[in-house]
């Protein structure tokens, strides 16, 4: 799944390497890759999971300015789909999803929004 950086701002650069440990402890890093933050979330929003931990079920807002292509996922802290709550066109509007966390364990997880390589992240925790 996707490593998303929250602590980036708008109009910086910013270098990332991977450090991969192979399975006898041998260590490599991969080359330097630069990356420039521009624009600004495009008319997305992502609000926040309530109620927050989620015992059986909850919801979150999101909207858009312009119609375009969305995936709604839920990631585990491994970084694993672990839920696909939409994948298809959304039109403009403002939208509550729900999350039922029957099929959820214990734990923190991640709902993504991505649309048009624009990725929003929200945390929320699931207690049985």
């Amino acid at each position: 799944g996707p490593i998303v950086d929250n602590n980036v701002n708008y109009g910086n650069v910013y270098a990332y390497k991977l450090k991969m440990v192979d399975k006898d402890g041998s260590v490599d890093y991969s080359d330097t890759k630069f990356v420039t933050i521009s624009g600004n979330n495009a008319g997305i929003e992502l609000n926040e999971v309530s109620p927050n931990p989620v015992v059986n079920s909850a919801s979150f807002e999101y909207s858009l300015t312009n119609a375009s292509a969305l995936r709604i996922s839920i990631y585990n802290m491994s970084g694993k789909e672990v839920a696909v709550l939409f994948d298809g066109t959304q039109a403009a509007g403002t939208f509550t999803m729900n999350i039922n966390s029957a099929d959820l364990s214990a734990g923190t997880y991640h709902v993504i929004l991505n649309s048009n390589d624009i990725l929003l992240m929200k945390k929320f925790t699931v207690i049985k």
